[in-house]
């Protein structure tokens, strides 16, 4: 019979012992697999490599929500639909407080954001077919800003940046950032959102700003092509088939306050047409009586004019107009005819007299005369009155583009 040795160390207890120590470890790896979180809970055993199975309630709802719509392979259930329609409800109750949303009013939001869901969809999938891209920089620079603002509405500031600093500097600068850590995630967290998962959100929805932009841009290119046709057809009709032009601005002009007259205005002067547009005003007041100008574009469209008539700041009427022209311009830019006053009298000094004044009070002797050419700020010209007087008459055929957002709907329905 062996004796055992009185000064047994912990090393030799733990050597005698070990196939304890191994059965003791094992056990508590195995019952970690099978009690571990998600088991039983959520209705999934998680072990192993199963990286799909629910971690969380939340997780846990959102895999197991009904499909409320389907677009090709992409679900839309009622997990995301209901989660933003709470985030509204929310908002709706703290800008209301007391108030009750009708049922109908909720029952609409929720489709509305369903709707806006699958237009999302559809955008980004037509985003990636126009390979239409966003670099990781993009994404780094807008999640960096969510995440400031989202820290400062928590009263929070970001650490400042490292630098030589002490111990307790950089103690503190790090309990900052744990601060700052914290409030950012719970905010995430209460979105139903992770880090990951908001960067994902920012790249998808500049991808789809980027896409909107692309087909908003197109959509204008071609309802502006298609208008500069359609005018361009119309100035063929009446200068190559001579069609009357009164007759086609009835039936095609987008004017309507001018379109039932045949396109006539009559007596506009060269002020009110600056107005709308210097050159059209130049055009106006330089083309051939009588001929069919080229569709001109403008701002709200294409146009076709004729001139008819005009009357020129010359002669005899435009001398008689100008007094009363002048008359209107004064009133308009407030100068008053002021009486003119008497002029000081004239002193003549010596030139003794002028270097001992200037010895004494500083009196620059120079002959410099002060520059009295400076004209005043409102000053009337000669071509302000003629602008006035000079008028045109003609008519014009105006064809506006089509609704660039129509347009832009139906390219994304496509």
């Amino acid at each position: 019979m062996k004796r055992r040795r009185r000064n047994m160390t912990i090393l030799d207890y733990f050597r005698n012992n070990i196939k304890w120590f191994m059965m003791v470890v094992a056990g508590i790896f195995i019952a970690g697999i099978f009690v571990g979180p998600g088991f039983g809970s959520y209705g999934n055993l998680q072990c192993g490599d199963n990286k799909s199975a629910p971690r969380t309630q939340q997780e846990y709802d959102e895999l197991n929500s009904d499909i409320m719509a389907k677009m090709g392979d992409q679900n839309f259930t009622t997990y995301e639909v209901y989660r933003e329609l709470n985030q509204r409800m929310s908002n709706y109750r703290q800008n209301n407080p007391g108030e009750l949303l009708p049922p109908e009013q909720e029952i609409g939001m929720t489709w509305g954001i369903l709707d806006q869901k699958i237009v999302q969809a559809l955008k980004m999938k037509n985003a990636k077919s126009a390979d239409i891209k966003i670099t990781q920089a993009e994404i780094n620079e807008v999640y960096d800003s969510q995440r400031l603002n989202i820290i400062m509405n928590f009263g929070l500031t970001p650490a400042p940046p490292k630098g030589n600093e002490s111990l307790l500097v950089k103690a503190d600068r790090k309990i900052q950032n744990q601060k700052t850590e914290r409030a950012f995630l719970s905010f995430l967290t209460e979105q139903g959102l992770t880090p990951q998962k908001l960067k994902a959100q920012i790249k998808e929805n500049h991808l789809v700003h980027k896409y909107d932009e692309k087909l908003k841009d197109e959509a204008k290119e071609e309802v502006q092509a298609e208008a500069k046709k359609e005018a361009t057809d119309i100035y063929n009709r009446i200068v190559s088939e001579g069609e009357d032009f009164s007759e086609i601005a009835k039936e095609e002009s987008d004017d309507l306050g001018t379109a039932s007259k045949g396109g006539l205005i009559e007596d506009k002067t060269r002020k009110e047409m600056k107005t709308i547009d210097n050159d059209y005003a130049v055009t106006l007041f330089t083309a051939e009586i009588d001929k069919v100008i080229e569709p001109i574009e403008m701002d709200n469209g294409y146009f076709v004019v004729k001139v008819i008539s005009r009357t020129l700041a010359e002669g005899e009427e435009y001398e008689n107009a100008k007094d009363g022209i002048i008359t209107e311009l004064k009133t308009e830019l407030g100068i008053t005819d002021e009486v003119e006053e008497e002029k000081p009298e004239v002193i003549e000094y010596t030139e003794e007299e002028l270097i001992e004044m200037a010895m004494t009070e500083g009196i620059d002797e120079s002959n410099e005369e002060t520059d009295d050419s400076v004209e005043p700020e409102n000053q009337i010209t000669e071509d302000m009155i003629k602008e006035r007087f000079e008028k045109v008459t003609f008519q014009k055929i105006l064809i506006r583009p089509e609704n660039e957002t129509t347009r832009y709907n139906e390219n994304l329905d496509t």
